[in-house]
């Protein structure tokens, strides 16, 4: 299924809880209050990028903050996919900055829950400025491609979103809480070995597919 974003670029749907997803747009735009606009949903994400920092900060080993975590990560993501469809559907006209400041948002929200794990669980610096990095790199790929394509891809890859890895970390900080299992420097080694390979995954993939595009338009 394709459908037009916010900056005229078609969007390519295929994660797995998209159907769900757009059943409660539809269900919920009708019940936000007039008072709430788009650009206060998009603006959320400010106040709950500082929360969830400085309350790693502040309960660093209480097993709770993570519960609180949790709770901080899917109200952002509520906000997040109601943001541009209010927009749309109250016809605010908030186009181009609604989608720069969505995706900036998003990117902002990304490594403030890296921050907060680092602090929280008290990751060296190295490997906390290696995750921050690759996120970076993951989505200026998809920028690109974005540009290249004239497609915005915001549902992954093989089914496997930003919605997805948002419920996935919700999952992580639970069993983490009620387990109050501590990551070890090693696990996060490994953890970080596994991001950056399926970095090195998506990008051999992309290109390969770009190539063989190329060569296709040329013959």
């Amino acid at each position: 299924m394709k459908l037009k974003s916010m900056s005229g670029k078609s969007r390519k749907y295929t994660s797995l809880i998209e159907p769900i997803q757009l059943h409660f747009v539809t269900w919920a735009l009708p019940l936000i209050p007039k008072k709430i606009e788009t650009y206060h949903l998009t603006l959320l994400t400010i106040p709950l990028s500082l929360i969830l920092v400085i309350g790693a900060k502040i309960f660093v080993g209480n097993p709770w903050f993570l519960v609180f975590h949790a709770f901080i990560i899917f109200t952002q993501y509520i906000s997040d996919i109601l943001d541009g469809a209010l927009g749309r559907y109250r016809n605010t006209g908030l186009i181009r900055w609604g989608f720069y400041m969505d995706h900036l948002f998003d990117y902002v929200f990304a490594n403030a829950i890296v921050l907060s794990y680092s602090i929280y669980f008290q990751i060296n610096v190295e490997l906390t400025a290696i995750i921050i990095a690759v996120i970076g790199a993951f989505f200026s790929q998809e920028f690109i491609i974005g540009n290249i394509k004239g497609m915005i891809n915001t549902s992954g890859y093989y089914g496997l979103g930003p919605s997805e890895v948002r419920f996935g970390v919700i999952f992580l900080d639970l069993i983490l809480a009620f387990s109050k299992y501590i990551p070890s420097e090693q696990t996060l080694t490994v953890v970080v070995a596994l991001i950056i390979i399926t970095f090195s995954a998506t990008s051999w993939v992309t290109q390969k597919s770009l190539w063989k595009q190329d060569m296709k338009s040329k013959n």
